[in-house]
């Protein structure tokens, strides 16, 4: 599933029952060597990302103010590991890279 980071946060979605958020789309995103941004939806207030790969030590590198990361700048996320993006502007603004060889795709729920 996602992992302990987002339990965390679907646990608290959960606490806040009728003013949860509710999720209002998807995407999935194959990540190349060039920097890229979410296709993702313009209503979206929250997201939870999963990288995911076939490579066990594949990662990523992503930076949430519209700067493009590189492969040796930006968060470094491997494999499995979950990003949630936590304002509107933050999902706009999110770019995301390849930082090793392998192909590596993202999975993306978005929430309002």
């Amino acid at each position: 599933m996602f992992g302990n980071q987002s339990k965390s946060y679907l646990e608290k979605i959960a606490r806040q029952g009728a003013n949860s958020p509710v999720c209002i789309g998807h995407e999935t995103l194959v990540v190349s060597g060039t920097a890229q941004s979410l296709v993702g939806n313009a209503n979206a207030t929250d997201a939870i990302i999963q990288v995911q790969s076939t490579v066990a030590t594949t990662a990523v590198r992503y930076w949430e103010d519209g700067t493009a990361p590189t492969s040796s700048a930006g968060f470094s996320q491997g494999n499995g590991a979950v990003i949630e993006l936590t304002n509107q502007q933050n999902i706009v603004n999110f770019k995301i890279i390849k930082e090793t060889a392998g192909t590596t795709s993202i999975v993306v729920s978005y929430y309002k």
